[in-house]
C-alpha cells in the first residue's frame, strides 16, 4: 500500500502553466505555488516552475523548497508539445534521496529509480504509445479534454508509474462544481480503472477556474515530501501565485 501512495509525487509535481508558443523564439514563464495544510492552512513548502517553450518541446523546471528556503525536491521535465510524449525527465530528493530518470527512444521507455540516495538503481523498459502519459501532462490532458470531462465523458489513459517500474490504466473525470476561495471552480478526480487498486491509492483532486484556457488553482492529495516525519500525508497545493523570479 505504501507504494501506491507514492503516486502522489507524480501528480501533485504535475505542470501547471503553459508558456505561449514563440515564432523563432523560446516562450518562458514562471509561477510559484505553497504546499500547506488543509484546515490550518500552515505553509509547509514553497515552490516555483519555470517553463520554456523551444520548438516543438516544452521544458518543465520545478523547484521546492522548505521554510529555510533550503531545496528539497527537483524536477526538469521535456516532453512534446504536440503529442504529450514525454522525451526525458529527471527528479531529485534531498529529503529521502528518492530519484528517478526516464528517457523515451522511439517506442520505449528506459526508467532508472531507487527510493534512497543510497540504493542502487532499479531499471526497466516499457512501450511507449499514444495513451501513455506521465503525471507531468496531467494540465495538458485535461484542458485538452475540458468539454469532453464536463459532459460527463471519462479520460482513461496508461500512466507511467516509475516507483513501480510499469505503467497501469488510470481515469480522470469530473467529479462537481463547488467554490474555492471565493472562486467557482470545476472539480476532477484521479482513479485507477481498476476498482480494487482504487481501495490502495489516496485520494486526489484537481480544481480548475473555467474560462477560455482553465487555469489549475489547486490539488488536494498526498504531500510528495515527508512532513514532519509523516509520509503521505494529505495537503493542498495552490497554484497560480505570481512568481518574481525571471
Amino acid at each position: 500500500m505504501r507504494h501506491w501512495r507514492k503516486l502522489g509525487t507524480l501528480v501533485s509535481l504535475l505542470g501547471f502553466i503553459t508558456a505561449s508558443p514563440a515564432q523563432g523564439k523560446e516562450a518562458s514563464d514562471t509561477m510559484e505555488f505553497q504546499i500547506r495544510d488543509p484546515a490550518t492552512r500552515e505553509v509547509f513548502f514553497q515552490g516555483f516552475e519555470k517553463v520554456h517553450d523551444t520548438g516543438a518541446s516544452t521544458r518543465k523546471e520545478t523547484f521546492f523548497f522548505d521554510k529555510a528556503r533550503k531545496e528539497v525536491l527537483m524536477e526538469d521535465a521535456v516532453y512534446n508539445r504536440e503529442t504529450l510524449r514525454m522525451e526525458t525527465y529527471v527528479s531529485r530528493s534531498s529529503v529521502t534521496g528518492e530519484e528517478t530518470v526516464l528517457k523515451t527512444e522511439g517506442k520505449s521507455l528506459k526508467i532508472s529509480y531507487r527510493a534512497e540516495g543510497d540504493a542502487p538503481f532499479k531499471e526497466t523498459t516499457l512501450s511507449w504509445n499514444a495513451d501513455t502519459f506521465h503525471g507531468k501532462t496531467f494540465d495538458d490532458l485535461i484542458v485538452r479534454n475540458w468539454d469532453n470531462l464536463l459532459q460527463g465523458k471519462m479520460l482513461k489513459f496508461d500512466l507511467v508509474l516509475p516507483f513501480r517500474l510499469e505503467s497501469r490504466g488510470f481515469q480522470i473525470f469530473r467529479t462537481k462544481r463547488t467554490n474555492l476561495d471565493g472562486q467557482d471552480v470545476e472539480v476532477f478526480a484521479l482513479q485507477p480503472q481498476n476498482f480494487l487498486l482504487r481501495a490502495l491509492v489516496p485520494k486526489m483532486e484537481f480544481f480548475y477556474a473555467p474560462g477560455t484556457r482553465p487555469q489549475l488553482k489547486m490539488f488536494s492529495g498526498p504531500s510528495v515530501i515527508p512532513i514532519q516525519g509523516e509520509t503521505n500525508r494529505t495537503v493542498e497545493i495552490i497554484y497560480g501565485l505570481p512568481g518574481a523570479r525571471s
